[in-house]
Order: structure tokens, then C-alpha cells, then sequence
């Protein structure tokens, strides 16, 4: 068995962020809560094509999506949800 893991490698075109020690993550001016277990650990942000709407990965697993045409949070202290289901297509 290794001593350690090999490092966590994502795709060129995916946008790679790391989550914060609170399980939360901050993009785009708005922060979201992934879970504690993912703290300081790389996720990668894949956009869709729907316009404002990016999966999360952490590995090879979906995490849920981020909707950026979501209202942001009412203060810098609430995390917005990580869609847990695809959201529906948009008009």
C-alpha cells in the first residue's frame, strides 16, 4: 500500500479551485458549502451547456452544480446550496 495518494489531476479546460478549511468554496463572489470533508482538497468546475450552470467534481465524482444565475446570498455569512439534481433547461 503507498504511503501517500498520488495527487488529485484534472483536464486542462476544467477550472480548478480549492475548498477552504470550512468545507466552503468562493467563486464568482459567492460562496457555497460542499462540506467539511472536502476541505483543502481541489474540485474542479465544469461549465454546462447551460448558460450559468457549471458541474462540481472532486475526482471523477459529481459533487451537484453550481447555478450562477441564482440569487446571491442575503450576506457574505450564508452559503448558497450546491444543487444536488440537475436543474431544469432554462426558456
Amino acid at each position: 500500500m503507498p504511503t501517500s495518494l498520488p495527487p488529485i489531476e484534472y483536464g486542462p479546460d476544467d477550472l480548478v479551485r480549492t475548498v477552504k478549511a470550512k468545507g466552503d468554496l468562493t467563486w464568482n463572489n459567492r460562496t457555497y458549502y460542499l462540506g467539511q470533508g472536502f476541505a483543502r482538497q481541489p474540485v474542479a468546475l465544469r461549465p454546462t451547456a447551460t448558460n450559468g450552470l457549471h458541474e462540481v467534481y472532486f475526482c471523477h465524482q459529481r459533487l451537484g452544480w453550481i447555478d450562477l444565475l441564482q440569487p446571491p446570498a442575503k450576506s457574505k455569512h450564508h452559503y448558497l446550496p450546491l444543487r444536488k439534481i440537475r436543474p431544469s433547461p432554462r426558456p
